[in-house]
């Protein structure tokens, strides 16, 4: 049990810690008034993710609040990093360019109404 000169183990000192809960750190903190202040938004989460929960979640709070939620997209048969492997696998490069169609979309180049071909 290794630890500090006080004779506190490291594990201790990490489960006394509180957990921060700053909007500026995680908007899934923010109150609704500051939910609605921010931009559109667009998500893209997979299925195989372990951060799909998360992005639900959050979508959902911003829609609730009356934040702007563009899209909520679910590519279903890929995990988290799968633009990591655009090179070997065609449903990869689909949800890259599902990617690339959202980025044109928020950024004003595309328009919203667009499909992937």
């Amino acid at each position: 049990k290794e630890g500090d000169s006080e004779g506190n183990s490291y594990i201790e000192k990490l489960l006394k810690r509180e957990i921060p809960r700053d909007a500026l750190i995680s908007p899934i903190y923010a109150s609704s008034d500051q939910l609605r202040q921010l931009p559109p938004m667009w998500f893209i989460a997979c299925h195989m993710d372990p951060l799909l929960d998360d992005t639900i979640s959050f979508a959902r709070k911003v829609r609730a609040c009356g934040g702007r939620v563009k899209s909520v997209d679910l590519l279903d048969s890929l995990p988290h990093g799968f633009l990591n492997f655009t090179l070997m696998s065609p449903e990869c490069r689909e949800g890259a360019k599902l990617c690339l169609m959202r980025i044109k979309q928020a950024l004003g180049f595309s328009d919203s109404a667009s499909t992937l071909s």
